[in-house]
């Protein structure tokens, strides 16, 4: 917990509002990768803002090629 709230309090992280067309994205993007919608929306969101994904959930999101992932487990 204190490392994520550490990394989420961070300089370096910056929160940027998710438009409606990305929204309409991740739908094509959850059915065309067999993802959960809210999974696709968070990556669907990180491409079109060119950010990096940090997640514990590497499973899901090693289906989307174009996703820059940083793990948050070891």
């Amino acid at each position: 917990m204190k490392r994520t709230l550490k990394i989420l309090s961070s300089e370096y992280v910056n929160y940027i509002p998710i438009e409606k067309d990305t929204i309409i994205e991740a739908v094509t993007l959850s059915y065309s990768r067999n993802i959960r919608i809210n999974d696709a929306i968070i990556a669907r969101h990180a491409m079109d803002s060119n950010a990096s994904l940090l997640t514990d959930n590497i499973k899901d999101f090693k289906k989307i090629s174009r996703l820059n992932l940083i793990p948050l487990k070891d």
